[in-house]
């Protein structure tokens, strides 16, 4: 690891040393922020930044050493439950699909990738015929979905005895 690459896991003394007070508390504010949804901008602009300046100091922000850092601590204490976390992310997929479904500055085949996605979500997807081809080799019995139990026990008698007939004669 170069001088200069200090990685997730550790912020370049110098750096960290030149924030001040209240730029570390605006980053550590940030993070708090950037935990909730994973979007940079949005976080920037729960921090108080006019959109002007969100999307730059954003950007900014993510690639500091510092931030990155408290991202990694957040993400290592975080303990969430992973049923819980699966939830947030699938929430958080569905919010980016909708943003790009409804952004009229994407492109439509952006679109309709996105509603496509939607609809298989919300189980909006028609039903699909599925064929099954059972070959039974033999070997184990096969049960019927019969629902009284004297006419199962006949048809599995019978299935036994074929199954055993079949096995002498081989």
């Amino acid at each position: 690891m170069s001088s200069q690459d200090y990685g997730w896991g550790q912020v370049e003394p110098l750096y960290e040393n030149s924030l001040s007070t209240t730029e570390k508390k605006l980053r550590e504010k940030f993070v708090e922020e950037y935990m909730h949804d994973r979007e940079p901008y949005a976080a920037a602009l729960r921090c108080g930044f006019m959109s002007a300046f969100a999307l730059e100091y954003s950007k900014r922000f993510m690639t500091e050493p510092y931030v990155r850092q408290l991202i990694k601590k957040h993400e290592e204490s975080d303990g969430v439950d992973p049923r819980i976390e699966r939830a947030r992310n699938e929430k958080l997929v569905e919010s980016i699909l909708l943003k790009v479904a409804q952004d009229p500055h994407t492109r439509e085949s952006a679109k309709v990738a996105a509603c496509t996605r939607l609809s298989s979500i919300y189980g909006m997807d028609a039903a699909q015929k599925v064929k099954h081809d059972i070959n039974h080799r033999g070997g184990v019995m096969m049960i019927p979905a019969i629902a009284d139990v004297d006419e199962w026990e006949r048809t599995a008698r019978e299935s036994q005895d074929s199954l055993m007939k079949h096995a002498r004669d081989n």
